[in-house]
């Protein structure tokens, strides 16, 4: 997993977002899980996106973004957190954007 990675590497993570609700079907362990068990708070989208809009990083120990990963996530990141890094942000997605966006767009 590519968050395992980066812990791994030593990297310093102050949350991970991920969905509301995950599916009881998902192969374990997932995101939420690894981050959890990691000590890594993990913020749910549409409170962080809230946070994002109120300038409140701060309190959830992001002061200064320096990357923002974006690996299958199921939701379109919108400008306002796009810009937070001051590295960049890298959005990985399995086919080309837009003609395929979504979840699954390797299938077509």
């Amino acid at each position: 997993m590519a968050f395992e990675h980066l812990l791994a590497q030593g990297w310093k993570l102050p949350y991970v977002v991920t969905p509301a609700e995950e599916a009881e079907w998902l192969p374990r362990p997932t995101l939420r899980d690894v981050a959890q068990d990691a000590g890594v708070p993990v913020l749910e989208w549409k409170p962080f996106c809230r946070l994002v809009e109120q300038n409140q990083l701060k309190e959830k120990g992001a002061e200064s973004v320096e990357w923002v990963f974006s690996y299958l996530f199921p939701y379109l990141i919108p400008p306002s957190i796009l810009e937070l890094p001051k590295n960049g942000a890298l959005n990985f997605h399995p086919a080309p954007l837009p003609d395929y966006g979504g979840l699954g767009g390797y299938n077509f």
